[in-house]
This record gives structure tokens, C-alpha cells and sequence, in this order.
């Protein structure tokens, strides 16, 4: 029977089909055999011949079937992916190690390109699920110990620290075969493991090719490769081969290893390339993207354009009539790029001595932008450019940068004080400031990260805010220190690590601290010496501290010991000590007392946020448990874990327990509760609702905010802590946690009726207490401190508990003569009183003659501790910086008038008269020195009494007398 012509043909035999099987075949061999003689030799000796089969048979696919996208392959349990594809330009590497899966470590890769540029094959290893991160190598072989040898031989490290580092790689990685590449990857880690950076090493590898070493702490190998990639696709280096590896250091720290053997067709200076590789890797994508989008750009000026559009945005947000946000600046700075591109010029000219630029005439390119905001934003653009004193612009091998402004940049008098100075700091995933209201100031360092990219919006737009609004309270309690208040908050970008942020935010303000000719503009005088002291806040770590403190002696600060307070080791934990609440029962006493209670004799119920685990809560449990067991009641505590309550009081000793074990109030023990008490975890809707709730619902004497986050009560919801009636449920507030209650909430619950002692006032020890360890740690040796600390400590407490009563006392004695006040009102007087005195005292004491100098030297020996003034000896003034000194004795100058003259004189006193004042009361106060030792050496029966009498108000009477 004939076919017809619409049927198809069938059989193997039939004409069509042979011939179409024919031109197949012919296809398939010709592919075969021309990717046979066009992938590398690298590719036959490194790739096992079982993955060849797959490999050729995707290239045959791909030639065959004329397809269009890559082919993956996926071997060996998913330990090895292949990518095949007829595609090869710049950026396609990075492309596809971006999607790759994220579930395992990536730990090699193997770049291979067909000599005329027309297929690629790279194949990817990822760490096994299963293997153990800990002990990775096969610690037995006689081959391993050859190659420790070879690599310590090579590098010229001891066997043990190569060991070391060879345990952190997993026993089959293809690095330990080849002692040379793993030498150069030793050598980049030791270096990264000493600064906690980026290494970029580079050295001649086989056949002509370089070999790059890659080492970066806090990163992975995926972000690194991925960096790298686009790094050598952009400078059209040929990747030929890829090791990498992440390890960790120090058992918190991940590094990521990765060692390249590139093919480059140009000559090229080795070191260089490292530092522009180094460049590259640390800065921010957002940098990177704006230098793939313009072509006319180099990388400095597009990190320089990311970072002044940030700074621009931060400065409109707190000085301008309106938000704007990071997008729409950089957009209008994209808009005017020509604009913008003159001012960036003209501000890396400011920092270059030998390259001067004139400034872009600004007023005329202003006028030539119609709409308000758009000219709004460059118009703060240009005066940052110029406003700008100092920049690590010139600074080799910096991690970000950073800026130092004066104060007045971000002026904004509707919202409050004008800070003295200002740092901005901008780096790979983050930026942050640091503010200070004093030349000499303290405050915490707090980094924030974020989960996503709305949070992180949240969390940016705000970031100079918060850093002004913590600074501006740290500066109210910093009143009776010679530091000011201080504050920095550094916002990090969703996955990207804290620790590093931290670590890059610190190593931009030593650029400027260090390098002050370096980093200052040349049109601008040196500033001059600067020193700053930071404290823990959120997120940093003990790690973090020691870094902070060890990586700032290598770089040759003068003061290391005091860049950084609470030190693990050598510094006064606020914890372990209980600095803090020490200082919190002390001003919780005296309201008691006020209210008509004598703690010492009579009962009180007392409630707190807070729990046992936290430094102030616990210690504030353990100190009442110690000071007043027959006489306090704890009725309530709600803490991050739950809360817990009870009438007839909750246990003490299944409290202390708590205490000591560090665990949160979930874990009472619900057995030692009455009939009427009650504990609870966070386990559903309703018990967070009553951890929440608690400090409203639970009547006490006190409540005490040990612990929650700012504004837990504020004006929206103050009207809880009242009864039915209007009755507080807690007539007393001593506030242990900072901003638990806002300004305005303060004012309403103070008309109704209760009396809160303001967080400025009332846990002000803790900052009297890292003022103390700055002051150690410029006088003394770490030797020297760790030999006295015990004395050291328990002095400083004694110190701590002394100005906590002396401010108590003050603050319901000003209360008494200022009734119409109320006390969180008469705390702030109190600590701008202060703080305007000792305004006085440094602009004046220049002045002073000899005399006085000496007098006021000996006001600093009688208010440090014996221990520390004894150690340090005649070294004791000559260690200060001047402007230290000089706010050292100002403070407490300061402090010790406004305590005993009181606000109201004070206030109503000229400038020039209260600096007679001063002066006089330097001697006034060497005579009452002179009478206390008297009274001391005296046998009088009630010497303590006249002697308290005498010492506070012994300088008023003298002065009053005349005398």
C-alpha cells in the first residue's frame, strides 16, 4: 500500500529518518570534538572523567538544539552543580553564582572557558549537610602532616598555627592538596584574622597566570565570589580557576577564603590590583551599581556620591520642613549629575593639598532648578561639601568612609540643643553618627540591624534622630562627669553582619582621630587633638569591646584603654558590680522617705519591668533582698520572658535564685507562690497581653522600670497606669530604664499625683561608673589597674552611692522651694544648672593663677579613689589631656555647687558673677577640707553628724559669714 503524503514516516529504515539521524550525528561529533580541542587542559586534568559524560552532553544539547539558556547539572548528592552555557561576557559569573541554591556553604569552583569565548563550563562544590564544622580535616594522614610541613616551610609560621588552620577546612577540600595554595590563603587569613578586614594578596601562579588570595572577616564565600566576579568581569580578567572555603575565627567570626587563577592579557602591577580588588570588595553595592550605570565615574566618586546622598538625606530629614528619602536624593543628585559632579570634585579637592579646584558656582546653578525640593536637597548637598572640616579621603586602605562636621550642620532649634561635633560614617551595609555635645563627651555605641528592607528604611530615616535625641539625654546625665553627653548609632542593611559594621564604623573615626593633618581640610586649621569614649549599647559584644580596644593600640591611640568602657577584662562590669541600680535603691529610698515610708522599719510594695536576668532588674532584686529583707515586698516583675505577681509578695529566695542563675521570671517556681500569685511565660495572645500590661494593673508603693523599651508609657496610653478613679496605681516612679517614658507622659502622670525621679537622675551611676574606668585607663597600665581593681571598684561604689544621695536630697529640696515644678522638671534644672557652671568654669579657667590651678588639682586628687591616686603618683596630672583636665575639674566643680547653693540662686546669678563664685569657692572648699580632718582626728561623740554638716554646706557659710 502507497504512504500517503500527510502521513509521517516511520521506521528507523525509512530515508528521512536516516538522514535526519545522520545530520544529528554529524552535529554531535562535530561538537564533540570541537569542545574536545577548545576547553582548556585545566578542565581533563581537574574534572574527573565520570562528570565529562554529562558535561559533553549538555554542550551537544546545547549546540544541537540551539538552546538558549544555561543547563544545570547537578552531581555527587547535589555537592556539585554544573552550569553549561554558549554564553560568556562580563557579569555573566556573578549572575550565576547568585543563583545558585543558598542552603549549603559554598566551598570551590572551577571557571572554564573554551578558548574562542563560545561555551563556558563552571562547575561549583558546596559543603556537605552533614559535615562537621568544628573538626573538618583528617587529622591522622601522613599526607596531611607533609603538607602542614610544606605550608609552615613556605610561610615561615610554626607547625602548630598551620595546624590550626588547616583543621578549619573540611577533610576532602581539593586545597589541601596543593600546599601552595593553601600557603597563600594562610597568609591572607593571619593577616585578616589580626585586623578583622579585607586581605587581597596577589602572586604568580602556573603557566603565566596571577594568583589572587582572597580573605574577608564577616563575609561569606558566596557575597566574596560574587564580588570578585564582578571585579575581574569588569577589568576583562579571564577567571580560569576558583578554591574558596568559609572558616570561622575564633569561633564567632566567619571568614571567607577564596584563592583565583586569572588569565590577564595586559600588564599589570600586582600590588596595585590587590588594593583596587581591596577597594572594591569593601564597599557598598549601592556604589557598585551607580558605577555600572554611568560610565564617566570612577569607584571613589561613586562611594562619594552613595555616601554625601545619604548624609544629605539625614540632614534634611532633622533640619528641613520635610522627609525626603535616600532614593529621591540620589535621584535628584542623578537628575543633576553635572552639578553634582562639579561639588564632589571641588570636596575631593578640599582634602587633596596638592590638587586645588574652584567651587561650582552654586548660587547660579541653584536658580537653574525649578522645582523647591529638588533645589532644597542640592542646595544642602553644596553646604555639606563645603561645611565638611575633615575626611579620610587620603587615608590608604580605609574600610568606609567618614566624615567629621561641626555641630551646627544639623542645627534645628525647634527640636533642641546644637550638638559640638559631629562624625558620619559610611561603609559596606551601613551608615551611622556619632554626636556629641562637649569637646570632651561619652555615650554608648548602639547597632542596629535590621531584618528587611522596610525595617531598614524604618530604622535609616531615623538613625541621626535617635543618635541626637540618646545624646542630648546622655548630656543631662552626664552632669556630674567630665565627659558630655555622647551617643552613636550605626543602622546595618539586612544580612550583612553587626560585628563588622561595628568594627568598620570604629576604624573610620580612628582615620580621623589618627591622622588629623591627613584627614583635615586645606582650607580649613587643624582642629587638634580629639579623643572619644564609647560605651556597649545594643548588639555590642564582649568580642566587639576587646576588638575595639586592642585594634585602636595597634593603630597608635594614645588612650586605648578608654575608647571603649566596660571592657570584659580590665574594664568595671555594670553588672556584675550592680553600678546602676546601686544607685537607683539609693534615689528609690528617698522617695520612700519623702512619700512618709522609713524603708528601714516599715513594709513597701514594690513592682518592676524588668526581670532577674537583666543588670539593673537583678541587681535591683538583689540589693533590696540585701538592704531591706524584713521590710520590701516585691509584688510584681515583667520581664522578655514573662511575668509574675503576687499580693502577699513573691519568694526572695526563689527570686534570688533567679538572680544568680541568670534566668527570666518564667522560671519562679510556681510552687513558692501563694494562692493569689500567678506566673506566666509568652506562650499565647493573652499572657503577652499581661506582661504588657502588668506595671498598670498591679498596685505598689513604687514602680520601678528596670528593663522594656522606650515609651512603653507615653501620651497615648498614660491614662492606664490610673484607676477607675484617677488613682495611680503606684504613687512613686523611679525610673532604672533610659526613656521607658516620654516627656509628655511624664508632665501628665507628675499633675496626677505621682512622683517620678526622671532616668537623667536616677540611674545616672552607671555613666559616673565608665567615667571612672576612662579615668583608670589613662592613668594606669593594665597591670596596674588588674593589681588594684577590687579597692578600685569598691571605692568607686562608695563614689557612686555619695553623688546619687547628695543629687537625691537636692532634688526634693529644690522640690520644696519649687512646688510648682515637678520633679522630672526640677531633675533637667538640676542638670543644666550644672552643666552651665561648668560652661563657665572651662571658658574661665585659662585664666586662673597658680594658685588656683593648685587648688583645683587637689579638688581632683580628694574626688578620685585613694587606690587610683596612690598608683599613679606624681604622673597623676601629667597623664590628663588638657581639655580632659580641664572638664574633670569643671564637673565637679560644677556639680558640688549646684547640689549645695541650689537652682534658684544660681539661675538668678550673671555669668560674671558666678565666676567670682567659682574661684572663691575653690578656697572656701580647701578650708572645709582643713575643718573635716579636724573633726576626724577629733574626739568629738557625734563628729560624723558635724562633719556631714560641715561638708555640704561648710564653702555657703564661709562665703555667707564672709570669713
Amino acid at each position: 500500500m502507497t504512504e500517503s503524503k500527510n502521513n509521517p514516516p516511520t521506521g528507523f529504515d525509512h530515508p528521512q529518518i536516516q538522514q535526519l539521524r545522520a545530520e544529528i550525528i554529524n552535529q554531535m561529533d562535530d561538537r564533540i570534538a570541537d569542545s574536545l580541542q577548545k576547553l582548556p587542559r585545566e578542565y581533563f586534568q581537574q574534572i574527573p572523567r565520570e562528570d565529562h559524560l554529562q558535561h559533553f552532553k549538555a554542550l551537544v544539547a546545547i549546540k544541537v538544539c540551539d538552546i538558549r539558556q544555561e543547563i544545570t547539572i547537578r552531581h555527587r548528592n547535589g555537592r556539585r552543580i554544573t552550569i553549561v552555557s554558549h554564553q560568556n561576557h562580563p557579569g555573566l559569573l556573578a549572575r550565576l553564582i547568585r543563583g545558585l541554591p543558598k542552603e549549603l556553604p559554598l566551598v570551590g569552583a572551577k571557571i572554564f572557558t573554551s578558548t574562542d569565548d563560545d561555551f563556558i563550563v563552571d562547575v561549583f562544590d558546596f559543603q556537605h549537610a552533614d559535615s562537621n564544622n568544628e573538626v573538618r580535616s583528617d587529622r591522622t594522614s601522613e599526607r596531611r602532616k607533609s603538607i602542614i610541613q610544606k605550608v609552615a616551610d613556605q610561610t615561615g609560621a610554626e607547625n602548630c598555627d598551620v595546624e590550626t588552620f588547616v583543621d578549619r577546612y573540611h577533610h576532602e577540600h581539593e586545597i589541601l592538596g596543593s600546599p601552595e595554595e593553601l600557603s597563600h590563603q594562610f597568609l591572607a587569613f593571619r593577616e585578616t584574622a589580626h585586623i578583622n578586614d579585607i586581605v587581597v594578596l596577589c602572586g604568580k601562579a602556573k603557566d603565566g597566570l596571577l594568583k589572587v588570595t582572597v580573605s574577608a572577616a564577616s563575609s561569606t564565600t558566596r557575597t566574596m565570589f560574587e564580588r570578585a566576579a564582578d571585579f575581574f568581569g569588569q577589568r576583562k580578567i579571564n577567571i580560569v580557576k576558583a578554591i574558596c572555603e568559609n572558616v570561622m575565627f575564633r569561633e564567632t567570626i566567619p571568614v571567607a577564603l577564596l584563592t583565583f587563577d586569572v588569565q590577564i592579557d595586559e600588564p599589570v602591577n600586582p600590588e596595585s590590583l590587590a588594593r583596587d580588588m581591596e577597594h572594591y570588595l569593601r564597599v557598598d553595592p549601592e556604589a557598585i551599581k551607580l558605577l555600572g550605570d554611568s560610565s564617566d565615574i570612577d569607584l571613589q566618586t561613586a562611594e562619594l556620591f552613595c555616601c554625601l546622598a545619604k548624609l544629605t538625606q539625614h540632614a534634611i530629614n532633622f533640619c528641613e520642613a520635610f522627609d525626603v528619602s535616600a532614593e529621591r536624593v540620589l535621584r535628584t543628585m542623578r537628575k543633576h549629575d553635572s552639578m553634582t559632579l562639579q561639588s564632589i570634585r571641588y570636596f575631593v579637592s578640599r582634602f587633596r593639598k596638592d590638587d586645588p579646584e574652584e567651587a561650582p558656582p552654586e548660587h547660579a546653578l541653584l536658580k537653574s532648578i525649578a522645582d523647591p525640593k529638588e533645589r532644597t536637597t542640592m542646595r544642602t548637598l553644596f553646604g555639606l561639601v563645603h561645611r565638611i572640616e575633615r575626611a579620610n579621603l587620603c587615608v590608604e586602605r580605609k574600610r568606609c568612609i567618614a566624615f567629621r562636621l561641626p555641630g551646627e550642620v544639623f542645627e534645628n532649634l525647634d527640636h533642641g540643643n546644637t550638638p559640638f561635633a559631629i562624625f558620619y560614617v559610611y561603609g559596606n551595609g551601613f551608615d551611622g553618627f556619632h554626636v556629641r555635645f562637649r569637646n570632651v563627651a561619652r555615650g554608648g555605641m548602639r547597632l542596629v540591624p535590621t531584618r528587611n528592607a522596610s525595617h531598614y528604611l524604618f530604622e535609616s530615616n531615623r538613625v541621626f534622630e535617635e543618635a541626637w535625641r540618646l545624646a542630648t539625654a546622655q548630656q543631662l546625665k552626664n552632669k556630674d562627669i567630665a565627659e558630655g553627653g555622647s551617643k552613636a548609632v550605626v543602622v546595618i542593611k539586612p544580612d550583612n553582619s553587626a560585628e563588622r559594621a561595628g568594627r568598620d564604623f570604629v576604624d573610620g573615626l580612628l582615620d580621623l582621630l589618627l591622622n588629623i593633618d591627613q584627614t583635615t581640610a586645606r582650607d580649613l586649621d587643624s582642629i587638634g587633638e580629639e579623643y572619644l569614649y564609647l560605651g556597649p549599647d545594643e548588639n555590642v559584644t564582649n568580642d566587639l569591646i576587646n576588638w575595639i580596644v586592642d585594634h585602636s593600640a595597634e593603630r597608635g591611640y594614645r588612650f586605648p584603654a578608654t575608647i571603649m568602657s566596660s571592657k570584659p577584662s580590665t574594664g568595671i562590669n555594670h553588672k556584675e558590680f550592680g553600678v546602676t541600680s546601686e544607685g537607683v535603691l539609693i534615689f528609690l529610698r528617698q522617695s520612700l522617705i519623702e512619700h512618709g515610708i522609713d524603708p528601714d522599719k516599715s513594709p513597701f510594695t514594690i513592682k518592676l519591668t524588668g526581670g532577674p536576668d537583666g543588670d539593673v532588674g537583678g541587681n535591683a532584686i538583689r540589693i533590696l533582698i540585701r538592704d531591706y529583707p524584713n521590710t520590701a515586698r516585691i509584688v510584681a516583675v515583667a520581664d522578655g520572658t514573662g511575668a509574675a505577681s503576687d499580693p502577699d509578695g513573691l519568694n526572695l529566695e526563689e527570686l534570688l535564685r533567679l538572680v544568680e542563675a541568670g534566668q527570666g521570671i518564667a522560671s519562679f517556681d510556681a510552687g513558692q507562690l501563694s494562692a493569689q500569685g500567678s506566673v506566666t511565660g509568652l506562650g499565647s495572645e493573652a499572657e503577652v497581653t499581661r506582661r504588657n500590661e502588668l506595671h498598670n494593673q498591679i498596685k505598689a508603693d513604687v514602680f520601678l522600670p528596670a528593663g522594656g523599651r522606650p515609651s512603653t508609657i507615653n501620651e497615648n496610653n498614660w491614662h492606664r497606669f490610673l484607676d477607675g478613679d484617677g488613682v495611680p496605681c503606684s504613687p512613686i516612679i523611679v525610673e532604672g530604664a533610659n526613656l521607658f517614658i516620654t516627656d509628655p507622659a511624664r508632665k501628665l502622670l507628675s499633675d496626677s499625683g505621682v512622683a517620678i525621679v526622671k532616668d537623667s537622675s536616677a540611674n545616672k551611676c552607671g555613666v559616673i561608673c565608665s567615667s571612672m574606668e576612662i579615668i583608670a585607663g589613662m592613668l594606669l597600665t593594665e597591670e596596674q589597674f588588674l593589681a588594684i581593681k577590687p579597692d578600685y571598684v569598691s571605692q568607686v561604689l562608695q563614689t557612686l552611692c555619695s553623688l546619687a544621695e547628695i543629687e537625691s536630697i537636692s532634688l526634693f529640696n529644690e522640690r520644696s522651694r519649687m512646688p510648682d515644678l515637678t520633679l522630672p522638671e526640677i531633675s533637667v534644672r538640676i542638670s543644666e544648672q550644672i552643666i552651665r557652671v561648668a560652661d563657665i568654669i572651662d571658658n574661665s579657667i585659662g585664666g586662673w593663677t597658680a594658685d588656683e590651678q593648685r587648688l583645683a588639682n587637689e579638688f581632683i586628687r580628694a574626688y578620685l579613689p585613694k587606690s587610683l591616686t596612690d598608683t599613679a603618683g606624681d604622673e597623676l596630672f601629667d597623664r590628663f589631656p588638657k581639655t580632659y583636665r580641664r572638664q574633670l575639674i569643671a564637673s565637679i566643680l560644677s556639680s558640688r555647687i549646684v547640689y549645695r547653693e541650689g537652682c534658684q540662686n544660681l539661675e538668678s546669678m550673671r555669668e560674671e558673677t558666678l565666676a567670682r563664685l567659682i574661684r572663691n569657692h575653690l578656697v572656701y572648699e580647701s578650708k572645709v577640707r582643713t575643718l573635716l580632718a579636724t573633726i576626724e582626728s577629733s574626739d568629738l561623740a557625734d563628729k560624723q553628724t558635724i562633719a556631714a554638716i560641715v561638708e555640704h554646706s561648710g564653702a555657703r557659710s564661709q562665703r555667707d559669714l564672709r570669713l
